[in-house]
């Protein structure tokens, strides 16, 4: 057993604060009495990384500040997809209380679409399990911009994916531009929320980025922020989409990550004979320059344009 090395602690925490897992995490880890329950846990399953990690917190009696002493626990991971085993390594995580927590890892990159099943069993025997499935890998398609009468530029996402989360685009754009001699560019990066706007589809998911819309939120932005120049406008220089491609463990009840309810235990949980999530899933980026027809139609500026 070690100390996780700085930068896996980081990774670690990203990934499962991402889903909300820990939402709950000091309620979960109290006292529950009268139970026989051995382990409350919190994992992900991620093609993302090429080590995954589940924390393992045993279910006491008394509420204690954990030390650097061994954890009875044997965490072991099934691919039901091939049906390959890989029995886990554990590591300790320093809290700012002083105290540890467990974070049982193995090196390698969980499959798209492969289904999973950890199991945490304990000396007595007593065995806490959860089983999830990897999203499938998506691919994006985009097509032909159409006028709603707000320019839209749509995506198909192809592939298979329960649920896709915390969708926002970032825009990289310049807000006003001097040619010069010498010349000088004023740019920003602005992130737009775009929760909602999705859709799924016999062949995928539908994505529509709106052009239009989305230029009008930055132009307030800006404004707010005293950068906005009416006599230029915007000019794109490129576009980010990212989102987060989960298995349908990770949907919360009623759709919201709400705190106060995902700390009660056993609200949000996959897992038999104790507590907790283990999931599936992974981030995604996709990147993009929207074609000229398009970006001009919505009002912005080319960057053709600037040039002459």
């Amino acid at each position: 057993m070690q100390q996780l090395p700085k930068m896996h602690r980081w990774t670690l925490g990203v990934m499962v604060a991402a889903a909300g897992l820990l939402a709950g995490c000091s309620d979960e880890v109290n006292p529950v009495l009268g139970t026989d329950m051995a382990y409350s846990i919190y994992g992900i399953f991620t093609p993302e990384l090429d080590t995954q990690w589940v924390r393992v917190f045993p279910i006491e009696g008394t509420l204690r500040l954990r030390d650097t002493t061994a954890l009875d626990a044997v965490v072991m991971s099934t691919d039901l997809t091939t049906g390959e085993k890989v029995v886990w390594r554990d590591s300790l995580l320093l809290q700012p209380n002083g105290g540890y927590e467990h974070a049982f890892w193995s090196p390698f990159r969980a499959a798209f679409g492969h289904e999973y099943r950890l199991d945490v069993q304990r000396s007595d025997g007593r065995t806490t399990s959860g089983q999830t499935t990897v999203p499938g890998r998506l691919e994006a398609e985009m097509q032909p911009f159409e006028r709603r009468p707000d320019v839209v530029l749509p995506f198909l996402l192809r592939g298979t994916a329960d649920h896709l989360m915390k969708i926002e685009m970032e825009y990289h754009v310049i807000y006003d531009y001097f040619p010069g001699p010498p010349s000088s560019t004023s740019t920003e990066k602005l992130i737009l929320a775009y929760e909602g706007t999705i859709s799924s589809s016999p062949d995928g998911w539908k994505l529509p980025i709106n052009l239009s819309a989305d230029y009008a939120r930055m132009r307030t932005i800006l404004a707010s922020e005293m950068k906005w120049k009416p006599t230029f406008g915007l000019a794109i220089l490129g576009v980010s989409v990212r989102m987060l491609v989960a298995s349908e463990d990770w949907m919360p009840p009623g759709g919201v990550f709400d705190p106060e309810v995902l700390g009660m235990p056993n609200v949000m949980s996959n897992v038999e004979n104790g507590f907790g999530l283990v999931v599936g899933g992974y981030r995604l980026n996709l990147d993009f320059f929207p074609p000229d027809d398009a970006a001009a139609a919505a009002g912005y500026r080319l960057l053709s344009e600037l040039d002459e």
